[in-house]
């Protein structure tokens, strides 16, 4: 099955505005391609740093290294804590070539909550973009 960009892009956006909807302790939230390439992005107060699609996927490739050296299969999630807030990366299941899906939180949300809301978010959008036509 061949997913058009614009296929793409249309379900992205709309699963975006859902995280961010349900989630209201994820402050932000990026959808790129594998290399990089946002597809799209959403933010409760200001726009999401330009950079970001470009960071997670080269996060990805890195964290996928490390997991292969040590071992321990594919990766399919980063967590990164910052002073500030925190930051999820996951990849969405069963698209190839690869989407990642980064989120931003602030200190105050429960990483379980927000993992949960992210992780049903990637399932959700593969679901939508993968259902037969």
């Amino acid at each position: 099955m061949s997913i058009t960009a614009e296929t793409l892009r249309g379900h992205a956006r709309e699963a975006i505005d859902a995280l961010l909807a349900r989630e209201h302790g994820i402050t932000a939230a990026v959808l790129a391609t594998e290399d990089g390439f946002e597809l799209a992005q959403g933010a409760r107060s200001q726009r999401a740093d330009s950079s970001l699609a470009a960071l997670s996927a080269s996060a990805m490739g890195l964290a996928g290294a490390l997991t292969q050296s040590g071992h321990i299969g594919a990766c399919e999630d980063i967590y990164i804590s910052g002073q500030q807030g925190r930051i999820l990366i996951m990849s969405v299941p069963r698209l190839q070539p690869r989407v990642v899906l980064l989120a931003l939180t602030d200190t105050k949300t429960s990483m379980g909550n927000a993992l949960v809301a992210v992780r049903r978010t990637a399932a959700a959008l593969a679901d939508a973009l993968l259902a037969p036509q």
